[in-house]
């Protein structure tokens, strides 16, 4: 079974966007969301992600406002992006009513720049 069938939530990804992930003890990562849903999102940067299992907050750019997003790294596949950079997933906790509602207001604004790429 390949990893977009093991997904429960579909991903976006005709879109990218740049985004900040921050982390207790670990600097401020400068990433691109290539790929957003519901559970997560996949990234690709040239430093080196944090190691699995770090909690982070996931900012990003969508329009004039920034999305803080609260998760965890998943998973890390290093020099494995087009350009020899790293490519990870960061998890959504979306453990309360305000993080479901920003993350579905993110999604929606993701959805609408998607489209105006199509």
């Amino acid at each position: 079974m390949s990893q977009s069938e093991q997904r429960r939530s579909p991903r976006i990804h005709p879109f990218v966007a740049r985004c900040r992930l921050l982390s207790e003890g670990h600097p401020p990562l400068l990433a691109y969301v290539t790929e957003l849903g519901s559970g997560g999102a996949r990234l690709r940067s040239e430093p080196t992600p944090p190691p699995v299992g770090t909690s982070v907050t996931l900012i990003v750019a969508l329009g004039r406002g920034r999305t803080h997003l609260p998760g965890a790294i998943k998973w890390v596949k290093l020099g494995t992006g087009p350009d020899g950079g790293h490519v990870f997933g960061v998890g959504f906790a979306g453990e309360t009513d305000g993080e479901r509602a920003t993350l579905e207001a993110a999604l929606e604004e993701f959805r609408r720049r998607a489209a105006l790429l199509a």
